[in-house]
């Protein structure tokens, strides 16, 4: 289990992007939520509140603190944001696609299309989640997440 402070829910993290800035909140380690990224920097935090977030991930331990994401804040955690998470997954060998639930490690096997907008059963490195919140920033598809879509 991660060292608090940083995997706290409720912690906000400020990402810095080329022209752009980005802020995600710890859910439930090591889910986070992320709000879409923005030309200018966030001055009260309060405003993030109502906000809907762009994505819900998994992301690596060491994201945030003294290497990672430096935290600025902290929110309550929203009924939305802490709702159960489903991902999917797809066996390599097999090929067969399974709806994921990440706290309780219950798998439904599914179909493409029931995992259609669902986040692949994946842990994102930091820089990873950097390259995807520039490109919807930018209006540009990410190829991590092309690459992960459920085909």
């Amino acid at each position: 289990m991660p060292k608090k402070p940083y995997w706290t829910a409720g912690n906000i993290v400020e990402i810095k992007l080329a022209g752009a800035w980005a802020y995600g909140k710890v859910v439930e380690f090591p889910l986070m939520a992320f709000f879409a990224a923005r030309a200018e920097r966030v001055s009260d935090l309060a405003a993030l509140h109502d906000e809907r977030f762009a994505f819900r991930i998994w992301v690596m331990k060491y994201a945030i603190g003294k290497k990672g994401w430096p935290l600025v804040g902290w929110l309550p955690v929203t009924a939305e944001e802490s709702s159960d998470a489903w991902f999917f997954k797809k066996d390599r060998i097999s090929g067969r696609i399974a709806k994921y639930h990440g706290s309780t490690s219950t798998e439904v096997p599914s179909t493409v299309s029931e995992c259609a907008g669902l986040e692949c059963a994946a842990v994102w490195e930091p820089v990873h989640v950097e390259s995807r919140l520039a490109d919807e920033f930018a209006g540009r598809p990410n190829s991590i997440v092309e690459s992960l879509k459920a085909r």
